[in-house]
């Protein structure tokens, strides 16, 4: 049992990570790795499968997975997840736009999908259709970021799905460029956000970890001021419940050590 927690939670971190940016090491190794010669669900192979960067394959799976689903008339929470996956894999993972938009158009067009999904999944079409126009015209850097993420004002978390991909894709590219601490702590900033809508996706502890990295890179700053009050927001909701707010120590030493180096007193 402790084996298979270690190798879920392993494979959890490699999925956030490999479904950011498509670099790093491609094991040979794991290959030729059988993912259904082991009992688990499929949401779990899929993220063995993108650990190992075996993209094509982990769509494939969710393709099923999905088709199965719509023949059952089954749109649950579990379907969502797997739709979503879809398109982060071939997004950020593949920066496949066209088969993306391929995908997401077929989706719309299954008979017996909720309305409510069918009218995000609309949103997600519009969205990336207009990237796909428009991105060539643009300079890929932190303001065309936040010209993306200026379109999901006054939309739920789940419509804004394909914006917040578009514009943290552009934001990491934009970290190979080597720019400033400050520039850095602004990107971090940002990122913090977008995450902080991505978590129902499995990207639950980014947004800390962009924000304190923000608060670091720009102590004393306006920046880090508002990474910190955001840091701090989320650690407060993360630890609060029916009987009340009880944050441990060591996080409150962290939340009073992260007060100091942003200026804030």
């Amino acid at each position: 049992k402790t084996a298979r927690f270690l190798l879920k939670a392993t494979t959890n971190a490699c999925f956030k990570c490999h479904t950011r940016q498509n670099l790093g090491p491609h094991s040979v190794r794991w290959s030729n790795f059988n993912v259904d010669s082991i009992k688990t669900t499929t949401i779990e192979k899929v993220h063995l499968l993108v650990s190992m960067r075996q993209y094509e394959k982990a769509k494939s799976k969710l393709s099923d997975f999905l088709k199965d689903r719509e023949y059952e008339r089954i749109f649950d929470v579990k379907y969502e997840v797997a739709l979503r996956y879809y398109v982060m894999i071939s997004l950020r993972g593949q920066k496949q736009w066209q088969t993306s938009l391929k995908f997401l158009r077929s989706k719309s067009l299954v008979s017996g999908i909720p309305t409510r999904l069918k009218f995000t999944i609309k949103h997600w079409l519009q969205d990336l259709d207009r990237w796909i126009q428009n991105k060539k015209r643009v300079k890929l850097d932190i303001k065309a970021a936040k010209l993306v993420l200026k379109d999901n004002r006054g939309r739920d978390d789940d419509r804004n799905l394909i914006n917040n991909l578009i514009a943290s894709q552009i934001l990491h590219d934009n970290q190979s460029t080597q720019p400033s601490n400050l520039e850095k702590a602004k990107v971090y900033l940002l990122l913090g956000g977008i995450y902080d809508q991505l978590i129902s996706v499995g990207y639950w502890d980014l947004p800390e970890t962009y924000y304190e990295s923000c608060i670091r890179y720009a102590p004393n700053t306006s920046v880090a001021r508002q990474c910190f009050k955001k840091f701090k927001n989320n650690i407060t909701l993360g630890y609060s419940g029916s009987r009340g707010t009880f944050i441990p120590v060591d996080e409150y030493k962290r939340i009073e050590k992260l007060r100091k180096i942003s200026g804030l007193k």
